[in-house]
Order: structure tokens, then C-alpha cells, then sequence
């Protein structure tokens, strides 16, 4: 079992880390102490981990007093087991004072451990808040959590069934084994019989529940269970326990019947054994929900599934800077919620946490979480119309398929606009780049079918433009890129039909496949001179490009690149292009002029790179040719006349495909300065050599 518990604490420190506040040596003022955090740690067995922050006092003189039954005072030692302060531990730049309770046995992990700090000073006794806490708490919490790793389950499940079997072969609390069924109660204005407001109880354990004193002018009324049913009308209740529950005390006003429900959200005690997530209203009422920062001592930290599900007459949540998960649909069906605002604080969003809230129009989104595509956090929601930003990044999938969404304001400290964040916004019309961002991510404005202005900042330093960033931007007309972006992604502004203009500054050493391509109002583009190639399908399908301009930096036009640019009539290939790949102009069918370099490093011309090019009459191959693919110049129904720009001899080393007809049977010259002909030039005419074509 050594072996069992090592590897136990050893999953257990690893996902455990410890907080808390500073300690000072400050005399003149009056001391402070407070028990920050509890944990499960080890170092040859499984003990608790204390850690007491200390204002105005000596560390040394501290001392952790620890009972493991509940005490009627917590302020005797006489029961007391008293621990010393072990050494000093700074985590991101905070010190505090460790305990260790190491005197639970295997078969103790039932045990619930009660403890504060105490320290003396100037005459007087301190004492922190006390707390309670067990290895079983610690237990049920890991186990009940969705995200828990199954190892960690595992070892868990383990270590309680030996516990169990060694409670059973001592004897010692035999009837309330480690492994059985244990059960959260939770009390709302009210304690338990130990004076706590949580426990964990055993299936059929009988519990006492105690109201807290009416508040002046009211009389308590009733207690009610977690589904809101009346289960005592007696301030002290007893009952018998059968699964987990939260009993809530409600009270009314004195001598009238109405209930007053006071302002108290329902929660769950962290496995830190210092910070809570909320679970539900509790007593609470609407429109108006401001989530404290603490309830009872305990730091709110999370919201919980489905926490206010279905609470239609919330009109505004407002959510502390300490929170730091809100866990799927937490706001399910808020129907009357009209605006939201995540903190920065908050690091985990989960699924769709706003699910049905159809009136939800304003988002402030301070957070920079990342969520995924099915689980974008305002997924589908079409109400939303302004979403303010204040994070560096705008994060991928934020307003997933948001239909409604008009405005949106992101800020300058903003470094970069996620994957797909505004994937689907067919309302956004405009929006606004500051200059801080560096890279837009894949998708990010896809599908946003009215956005007709993009403003980028005058000191823009973005350097990318991502796959399908602007793709199907259906009413984007014209855009200036920024001169500080080097390369565009693949589809990034594939199907934006309405763009009849793009700057493409001189930056640019990257144009992706299928970058430009169906962009059907295009007339024409210059391609900067540090592009070294063009990508496949660049610029296929774009019907009205009718010009373009190819630098002498770009090596390589990819498969299709003008592909179905019927209106494109001429295009020179400058001598740096080595290769064209297959169909690069196919069903270009007023491409009438093509033009080589007289000093053209062409090698290769693809196959169906000139498929269907009808209105082509003549092309000079160059000499540096040295293949043709099949089918290149098939369906050149125009094509009457061929100039090769070397011999007859090199003509006959090229390999030629199949399919090529309308190219061998046009009318041929090559060329030979060696014999010039009667009309001065070096043309030859191939019937001068048929044996040879």
C-alpha cells in the first residue's frame, strides 16, 4: 500500500498548487492571520498540507492547532493537536507558513480535521477562521469532477477501499468504511450540527440542521430542499440523509405571510478547501445578480453548470475579477438577460454558456480563453448585436455562426484576432484592425456575408492574413493590405464576389492556394515583386480579371492558378517562371496573347495548362522548354501558329503528351540565325524539315 499512496500523492502535488498572501514583520500594527489553503500532498504517506498567511507577527511564533472532532470551543487547546511551523514557501513572489498533519492513519480517512492558526502577541491570542477539511472531502471532490484525469480516479477509488479494510480490520469506525456512499450537504443560512455550513455525510446518517437567528422584523418560516420543496417548518431539523442536498432556510416577514428570501447563492466547496463555485440562486431573487467575491470565507472562483439555468427574470450577472471558470450553459435560458460581461479573471469557458438567452444583445469579453468550435461560448446565439473586447487577443470561436452580431470594438492592445472568431457574422458590416495585431487566424471573418469595410491602423504590424480569413465576404469590395504582412494564407479571400480591388503591398512573399480564387468582380491585380510563387487555384474562377501582373521573383504558377479567367485576354511570363503547373489558364477563353521573355527559364509546361484557351491564335514556346504536358493546348481551336525558339534538333528532344493535336498541327516556325530567310528574319517555316515534325 506505500507503493499505492506514493504514487497517489505524487498525481495529487502535480495538480495541486498552493496560494496565498504574504507574510510581513510589522510590529506596530495589529496582527492578522488567515488559514489560506488545505490540501492533500505527501512525502512517504498521504498528509494534509496547511498554509497560513500572517500579517504583523513573527512566523515563528505561529502554531496550527488541529482537532479531529468538533469542538463547542475552538479556542481550548486541551483537545488540541499543536503543530509548528515547518519552513517559509514563496509562490509567485507571496511567502507563507507550512503546516503538515501527518498523524492520520490509513484507517482515519474518514476522520474530519478541524484547524486554525493561532499566534501570541503583546499579550493577546490571534486565530484565523477555522477550518474543516478531510482526505474523504478531497476524495469526492476529484471523483465528481468531469475534468479529473481517470489515473487519478483510479488511485483515489484505491486508496479509499484500503482505508475502508483498515477501519474494518482495526475496528475503528467500522460501520462508515472510506469507500461507501457519501453524500455533500450544503446549508444556506444555517449551520450543520458542527457549526458548519458543509459536510460530507454517510448514506442514512441523520443530520441536525439549525437555522441562523431571523434578521430584525422577520421570523423564520421554513427550510427547503435543493429542488425547492418545503421539508420542515422547525428552525432545528432532523432528518436522515439519501443523497446529496442543499437545505436552505427561509424566512418571512413578522406577522405576515410573505417569504423573505435572503440574498445567499447556492455553492460547492473547491477540493482547496478555501474557494467555492456556484451552483444555483440559493435564496437569491432577480433581475439583478451580483456575484460576491466571497461567501463565507470562501473566495469564489467558478460557476457551475447550469448555475442559473432557466432563471428568466435575470435581467443582469455581474461577475467578480475572481472567478475563473464558468462551466457549460452556466446561463442556460436566461431569457430576460440583456447584456454580459466575462472578467479577465476567467481562464475555462464551457459550451454554449449562454444557450437560449435570446435577448442577450451586449457582450463585454475581457477574457482571452480559447474555446472550441462545438463549444464556443455564444455558439449560434443571433441576439447578440455589439460585443466589446478588452483582452490582448480576440479568441478563436468567440462568436461562432453569431448571426446578429453588428458591432464590435477591438482594442489597441490587441496581438491577435482568433481562428473563426467571427465565423458566420452575416450582420457584421465593418470592422476595425488596430494596430497592435500581428496575425489574423484561419476562417476568422468566413462567411460574413455584409462586411463591406476593413480598416486596418496606419502603423498596422500585421504580418499574416490565415486560411479563409475574409472567405465568402460576399460584399467586401475593395481592401488595402497592410505593408507589413508577408504572406496570405490559403482561401483567404476565396469567394469574395463583390471585390473588384486589392492592394497587395510589395511585403508579400506568399500568396496561398485558392487565395483569390471565384472572386468574380476582380478586374485586375499586380502580384509584388517579393512573390516567388503562385499558389494552386490563386486566382481560379475570378471572371473578370482582364490583366495581370507577374513579377520577376516568382519561379512557379501553380496548378490552375487562372483557371476560368474567361475575361483575362493577355499575360506575360516573365523569365524567372521555371515551371507552369497543370491548368494553370485553362477555360481562359479570351486569352489571345501569351508572352515569354527572350530569355525565359521555362522548363516545363503542365498538363491542360492552356486547356480550352479558344482565343489563342499563336505562342512562342520557349528553348528552355522541355517537356509539354498532355492535353496542354487541347481544345486551342484558334491556335494556327507555333514559334519554337530553338532548333529543329532541340524541338525533337522535347517530350510532348498526348492530346496535343491542336498544337503539332498548327502552322510552325522554328528559329536558326545560322540561315536567315528571304525576308530577313530566322523563322523557319517547318515544312522546310517535315521528316522532322
Amino acid at each position: 500500500m506505500k507503493k499505492k499512496l506514493l504514487l497517489l500523492s505524487l498525481i495529487v502535488l502535480c495538480l495541486g498548487c498552493l496560494l496565498a498572501v504574504g507574510v510581513s514583520a510589522t510590529e506596530s500594527t495589529t496582527p492578522a492571520l488567515d488559514l489560506t489553503y488545505t490540501n492533500l500532498s505527501f512525502s512517504d504517506s498521504v498528509y494534509l498540507k496547511y498554509a497560513v498567511s500572517a500579517e504583523n507577527v513573527t512566523e515563528d511564533d505561529v502554531r496550527l492547532l488541529v482537532w479531529t472532532e468538533p469542538q463547542s470551543d475552538y479556542t481550548s487547546t486541551a483537545n488540541a493537536t499543536i503543530l509548528m511551523p515547518l519552513y517559509l514557501e514563496n509562490i509567485e513572489g507571496e511567502d507563507y507558513i507550512i503546516f503538515n498533519y501527518t498523524a492520520l492513519a490509513a484507517k482515519q480517512m474518514t476522520d474530519v480535521v478541524y484547524a486554525r492558526a493561532t499566534v501570541e502577541a503583546n499579550g493577546t491570542t490571534y486565530y484565523s477562521a477555522v477550518r474543516k477539511y478531510s482526505i474523504l472531502r478531497y476524495a469526492y471532490t476529484v471523483k465528481n469532477d468531469p475534468a479529473s484525469e481517470a489515473t487519478l480516479v483510479t488511485m483515489l477509488t484505491d486508496m479509499l477501499n484500503y482505508g475502508a479494510s483498515a477501519q474494518k480490520h482495526f475496528n475503528y469506525k467500522a460501520n462508515r468504511p472510506a469507500n461507501g456512499a457519501w453524500y455533500d450537504i450544503q446549508v444556506v443560512n444555517g449551520t450543520l450540527s458542527d457549526g458548519f455550513t458543509y459536510g460530507l455525510y454517510m448514506d442514512q446518517d441523520e443530520i441536525v440542521l439549525t437555522a441562523d437567528p431571523a434578521p430584525d422584523g422577520m421570523v423564520f418560516s421554513h427550510w427547503k430542499d435543493a429542488s425547492g420543496a418545503n421539508v420542515s417548518d422547525e428552525a432545528t431539523y432532523t432528518t436522515i440523509i439519501s443523497y446529496a442536498n442543499t437545505y436552505t432556510a427561509v424566512y418571512k416577514e413578522e406577522g405576515a405571510g410573505d417569504e423573505v428570501i435572503l440574498n445567499k447563492l447556492a455553492y460547492t466547496i473547491n477540493a482547496d478547501g478555501r474557494t467555492c463555485t456556484i451552483t444555483g440562486m440559493g435564496t437569491c431573487t432577480g433581475p439583478i445578480i451580483n456575484i460576491p467575491a466571497e461567501i463565507d470565507g470562501y473566495t469564489v472562483t467558478g460557476i457551475g453548470e447550469k448555475a442559473f439555468a432557466e432563471q428568466t427574470t435575470l435581467t443582469a450577472i455581474n461577475i467578480p475579477d475572481t472567478v475563473k471558470t464558468i462551466a457549460t450553459r452556466a446561463f442556460y435560458g436566461c431569457t430576460g438577460l440583456t447584456e454580459l460581461t466575462i472578467p479577465a479573471s476567467v481562464t475555462s469557458i464551457g459550451n454554449q454558456i449562454v444557450y437560449k438567452c435570446n435577448s442577450l444583445e451586449t457582450v463585454y469579453y475581457n477574457s482571452t480563453y480559447t474555446p472550441s468550435s462545438s463549444g464556443a461560448a455564444f455558439l449560434n446565439l443571433s441576439s447578440i448585436k455589439t460585443v466589446v473586447f478588452g483582452g490582448t487577443k480576440v479568441p478563436d470561436y468567440v462568436l461562432y455562426n453569431c448571426t446578429g452580431v453588428q458591432n464590435v470594438v477591438i482594442p489597441q492592445g490587441t496581438q491577435y484576432i482568433g481562428s473563426a472568431a467571427f465565423y458566420g457574422c452575416t450582420s457584421l458590416t465593418s470592422i476595425t484592425i488596430p494596430d497592435g495585431v500581428t496575425n489574423i487566424g484561419s476562417n476568422t471573418f468566413y462567411g460574413c456575408t455584409s462586411l463591406a469595410s476593413v480598416t486596418f491602423g496606419e502603423n498596422s504590424r500585421l504580418t499574416s492574413i490565415g486560411y479563409g480569413a475574409f472567405e465568402n465576404c460576399t460584399s467586401l469590395a475593395s481592401i488595402t493590405i497592410p505593408d507589413s504582412v508577408t504572406s496570405i494564407g490559403d482561401w483567404a479571400f476565396s469567394g469574395c464576389t463583390s471585390l473588384t480591388s486589392i492592394t497587395i503591398p510589395d511585403s508579400v512573399t506568399s500568396i496561398g492556394s485558392l487565395a483569390f480564387a471565384s472572386c468574380k468582380s476582380l478586374t485586375s491585380i499586380t502580384i509584388p515583386d517579393g512573390v516567388t510563387s503562385i499558389g494552386l487555384e490563386a486566382f481560379y474562377g475570378c471572371t473578370s480579371l482582364t490583366s495581370i501582373s507577374i513579377p520577376d521573383s516568382v519561379t512557379s504558377i501553380g496548378d490552375s492558378a487562372f483557371r476560368g479567367c474567361t475575361s483575362l485576354t493577355s499575360i506575360t511570363i516573365p523569365d524567372s517562371v521555371t515551371y507552369i503547373d497543370g491548368y494553370a489558364f485553362w477555360d481562359c477563353t479570351s486569352l489571345a496573347s501569351v508572352t515569354f521573355g527572350e530569355d525565359s527559364q521555362l522548363i516545363s509546361i503542365g498538363y491542360g495548362a492552356f486547356e480550352n484557351c479558344t482565343s489563342l491564335t499563336s505562342i512562342t514556346i520557349p528553348d528552355s522548354v522541355t517537356s509539354i504536358g498532355s492535353a496542354a493546348f487541347s481544345g486551342c481551336t484558334s491556335l494556327n501558329t507555333v514559334y519554337y525558339g530553338g532548333t529543329v534538333e532541340d524541338w525533337i528532344s522535347i517530350t510532348i503528351g498526348i492530346g496535343n493535336s491542336d498544337l503539332t498541327n498548327a502552322t510552325r516556325y522554328y528559329y536558326s540565325e545560322a540561315q536567315p530567310t528571304a525576308e530577313g528574319n530566322y523563322w523557319h517555316y517547318v515544312d522546310d524539315v517535315p521528316a522532322l515534325w
